[in-house]
This record gives structure tokens, C-alpha cells and sequence, in this order.
């Protein structure tokens, strides 16, 4: 297993030195559910009512797995490893989190870390359309599950 991510990371490109897509999910994906669970690991981080933090450099992959595994009874995979990575890239290159009808259009672009042909103003009808069934599948709770996941502000609205 990967040694802990301290701090907000300024940019997922900085993550344990790793600069590719592929290496960054690797290294997410790593970790694992310990024996004693979550519990006592999410009472110890600030986070306000909903299950945001407070503090954006509370954020390891430790916490995205406590919130998954305790507010939402999920277990992460790659695909979900994948996803949170390239919200947390678009706050740290825009300064936002992406809304969801530009994440849903943009899907098999992010799955397949194609990050570079995706802009803040990317949207496709067709697109958006045809991949809703498995964002939703993957996020249940939109942009809303992912940030919180992804350690980042509650975003503004689930567009």
C-alpha cells in the first residue's frame, strides 16, 4: 500500500511523485478497508454536517474510503479512483470542481484519462445522454458524492 497523501495536493500531477493518469489511479486504488474500519478515522477530521471538510489538507485516499464506505455503503474502484482524480485535477487547474453535465458528457474521456481534451465548457447532448446511466452507477449523488469523496468544497450546484 501507497504511504498516506498529507496535505491538499496543489496539483493530482504531484501526487507520491507520480505524473501520468495511470500511476495516480494505481497509487489510489491501492489502498484498502482496514480490519477496524473507518469509525474512529472520520470522528478525528472536521468535517461540517454534511461531510465536507473543513480543512481542504484533511484529504487523503483514507478519507475518500471512509466517506465511501460509511455514508454510502461503497466500495471504490478504479473507475471511481479515476473519476475522483480528475475532480480534484480540475480544482486544482480551474479552481472548481466540474458540474455534472460536463462530467457525464465527458465520462469515457476521464475513464480513459484523456483529461487534456476535456475544457470547463466541454458538453455534448449526445454524449451526456448516452453516458448518464453509468455515472449514475458509479456516483448515485453526482458531482455531490464525488466531491466529498475528493476531499473538495460542497460544490455550488449539481448541474
Amino acid at each position: 500500500m501507497g504511504e498516506d497523501v498529507l496535505g491538499y495536493v496543489p496539483s493530482i500531477g504531484k501526487i507520491n511523485g507520480y505524473t501520468n493518469v495511470e500511476e495516480i489511479v494505481t497509487f489510489l486504488d491501492s489502498y484498502r478497508l482496514p480490519a477496524n474500519g473507518f469509525k474512529n478515522y472520520l470522528k478525528v477530521i472536521r468535517q461540517d454536517e454534511e461531510g465536507f471538510l473543513y480543512n481542504l489538507g484533511d484529504w487523503t485516499p483514507v478519507f475518500a474510503l471512509a466517506m465511501a464506505t460509511d455514508y454510502y455503503d461503497t466500495a471504490l474502484t478504479r473507475e471511481h479512483w479515476t473519476v475522483i482524480a480528475f475532480f480534484r485535477s480540475q480544482m486544482s487547474e480551474y479552481g472548481k470542481s466540474p458540474y455534472n453535465k460536463i462530467a457525464i458528457g465527458a465520462l469515457p474521456l476521464i475513464l480513459r484519462g484523456q483529461w487534456d481534451k476535456i475544457s470547463p465548457d466541454f458538453f455534448g447532448i449526445a454524449e451526456m445522454k448516452s453516458n448518464r446511466p453509468c455515472f449514475y452507477e458509479l456516483f448515485p449523488y453526482g458531482n455531490f458524492s464525488i466531491c466529498k469523496y475528493a476531499g473538495l468544497p460542497k460544490p455550488a450546484t449539481s448541474l
